[in-house]
């Protein structure tokens, strides 16, 4: 989310334990609206329709919604995912007594526990992202301070795999690991379209205009014109994008033409010019990029 149009999405203070948000408003679209309401694969036949279990999809939004703002109450989680208030208070409560979330008397909220960590223990991401990448761009992070990101394609996608949102004190909005964005309405995703070689470039874009996941990927219907964005980015090395409220710059991971991924930071648009953020940002961001990829 790195590069999507904050001024969509939600709007919700840091939660801190003990302290309720203080307006919690369901998103309307952008990558927060994907994260809390997910849309099954076609359930285009009688067959697909039957086995369905809309409850349980129901269950996997209330974990999206904690996972964003831990410590929401029933009544907020009901505001972010449109669930009646109602089965919100069930689901919750059957996954408090399975031991995934725990109330809080005092303030309503509920809170991940250990158990949802648990979740994941058959899931193995690629190994120098949790060797190498992670521990870089926290050390980054820390130095810095503005938040960031790391993403990998996913398809004609871009998937965040690991981000400083937790460590930064100028994070906006916190985004969930596994979030998918759009790869060509991103700067971390066409820096690394640009740093493809030509012919996989080409597939990737053709599949992005043709059949287009997300509404940004609009910008890939003209080809020229996309092409002639993604060699000016190339030859820079380094992509930036500036939206309202806030600008990101991405750099490639990769090494020589094979792109793995990207690398981004964030930052409040008001804080800095672009020319001075590049100045101070962008070989650090660079020679991390360098560092993560030696020792993938």
């Amino acid at each position: 989310m790195a590069d999507q149009r904050f001024a969509d999405f939600v709007e919700v203070p840091g939660v801190v334990r003990g302290r309720r948000p203080k307006r919690v408003r369901a998103a309307n679209e952008g990558v927060f609206h994907s994260a809390l309401h997910p849309r099954p694969l076609a359930l285009s036949t009688v067959r697909e329709r039957k086995t369905y279990v809309q409850s349980f999809g129901r269950g996997l939004q209330l974990l999206a919604g904690l996972n964003l703002y831990n410590g929401a109450s029933a009544n907020e989680l009901a505001g972010l995912t449109g669930i009646n208030r109602g089965v919100v208070y069930r689901l919750l409560e059957t996954m408090r007594m399975l031991g995934y979330v725990e109330r809080d008397a005092q303030t309503g909220g509920y809170w991940l526990q250990g158990t949802v960590a648990g979740l994941s223990g058959g899931f193995h991401c690629e190994e120098w992202i949790d060797a190498e990448a992670r521990a870089s761009i926290e050390t980054l992070g820390r130095q810095l301070l503005w938040p960031l990101s790391l993403s990998v394609p996913y398809g004609a996608s871009m998937v965040l795999r690991c981000c400083t949102d937790q460590l930064s004190p100028f994070t906006f909005r916190k985004m969930p690991i596994g979030l998918r964005m759009s790869m060509a309405g991103t700067a971390s995703g066409r820096i690394f379209l640009a740093w493809l070689p030509p012919a996989q470039r080409e597939q990737l874009v053709e599949t992005i205009a043709t059949a287009p996941v997300f509404d940004d990927d609009a910008i890939a219907r003209d080809p020229e014109v996309f092409h002639d964005m993604l060699d000016a980015a190339r030859k820079r090395g380094y992509e930036i994008q500036e939206l309202p409220g806030i600008t990101s710059i991405a750099v490639p991971l990769g090494r020589g033409s094979e792109a793995v991924g990207a690398l981004c930071l964030r930052y409040y648009s008001g804080a800095l010019r672009p020319t001075d953020a590049l100045k101070r940002y962008l070989p650090t961001l660079q020679q991390t990029a360098i560092e993560i990829t030696k020792a993938r």
